[in-house]
């Protein structure tokens, strides 16, 4: 049993198993309108427990302060 969680954040989407980020991509032109889709067609996947949440998120200017 693994725990998958997938989302997208304008265009930037990702997917994590298991609290491990596995793959993130850039889409230029994202699919607009809060739509979802899966399929586990031709798999043994059973799937359940299936949560759809809105994801809050922040912009966060990444700064330092150099050291020399």
């Amino acid at each position: 049993e693994v725990r998958m969680t997938f989302g997208t954040i304008n265009g930037h989407s990702f997917m994590v198993v298991d609290d491990v980020l596995i793959t993130e991509l850039i889409d230029p032109n994202p699919i607009k309108g809060g739509h979802i889709g899966f399929s586990a067609y031709c798999t043994k996947l059973m799937i359940k427990d299936i949560e759809i949440k809105k994801i809050y998120w922040e912009d966060f200017i990444q700064k330092y302060k150099p050291e020399f």
